[in-house]
């Protein structure tokens, strides 16, 4: 749902380990088009990086780089 076509929230997704996403259709082909874009290495650090911050403006700040 609303997660998964999140393009900011991709990375952190796959960087936590899920690999089944529940979209609608039309939003599959933005959404492998970005899978496709990404580092596997990068998806995790940036994940292990949000795991790490205690505060939202932190997240939002590192999530608003795009």
């Amino acid at each position: 749902g609303e997660m998964a076509s999140d393009a900011r929230l991709t990375p952190f997704l796959l960087g936590i380990g899920i690999r089944t996403f529940s979209l609608d259709a039309r939003g599959i082909p933005l959404l492998q088009r970005r899978i496709q874009g990404l580092r596997m290495t990068d998806a995790e650090a940036q994940a292990g990086a949000m795991l790490g911050m205690n505060r939202i403006r932190d997240i939002e700040a590192l999530l608003g780089k795009e």
